[in-house]
């Protein structure tokens, strides 16, 4: 009898300790089903905003959303809730061949209930030889048929004579403020699409 008593409360030490491992089990279970707090695993990698690549800057910084589109007609997007990022990007990549538009910088926001994309930089003078007069090219995007992105139309190419370069500097409302590359600054009106 006194080894019956002696293995009694081990096993009551073991069952209360298998007790509570099988609760906690099922508390992460439940937890992870209910989606209470996603692990960096749970984040799919289309939902991770991209760092920026420009310094930071109150005139990098964007001050309107872009709406975010989740499902069209054809059904859920490939990539649901992603956003284009705003404001000025030091970028050299665009929509266009780089033989023909050299880009410094972008820009991307709201010209009234317009979305536009504004490159600036230099474009050939023929096409053909390399970018060496200053230039801003824009685009609009518009929302595409599968309301899960959006598709760039050209506005078209906007040059300064007297200048090879142009990198934009910042944005207020309509007017963007452009460094050429003598070191003036310049303005143009995202409205009039004109340099003043």
């Amino acid at each position: 009898m006194g080894l019956t008593r002696r293995r009694r409360p081990h096993l009551a030490i073991l069952a209360v300790a298998v007790g509570i491992m099988i609760l906690s089990l099922a508390g992460v279970l439940i937890a992870n089903a209910a989606g209470v707090v996603p692990t960096a695993l749970q984040i799919p990698p289309w939902k991770i905003p991209p760092p920026s690549m420009a310094p930071p800057g109150p005139a990098l910084h964007p001050t309107w959303p872009i709406p975010v589109f989740t499902a069209g007609p054809e059904g859920p997007c490939v990539n649901p809730g992603f956003t284009l990022p705003t404001g000025i990007v030091a970028t050299h990549q665009g929509p266009f061949a780089t033989q023909s538009f050299e880009i410094t910088t972008m820009w991307r926001g709201w010209v009234g209930t317009d979305l536009i994309s504004v490159y600036a930089g230099a474009t050939s003078r023929d096409g053909q030889a390399s970018p060496d007069l200053a230039a801003v090219r824009m685009y609009e995007e518009n929302e595409n048929a599968s309301h899960c992105g959006y598709d760039e139309n050209l506005l078209g190419d906007y040059t300064l004579t007297g200048n090879k370069l142009l990198t934009i500097t910042a944005v207020s409302g309509t007017v963007m403020s452009l460094k050429a590359n003598d070191g003036t600054t310049v303005m143009f009106n995202l409205q009039t699409k004109s340099f003043h």
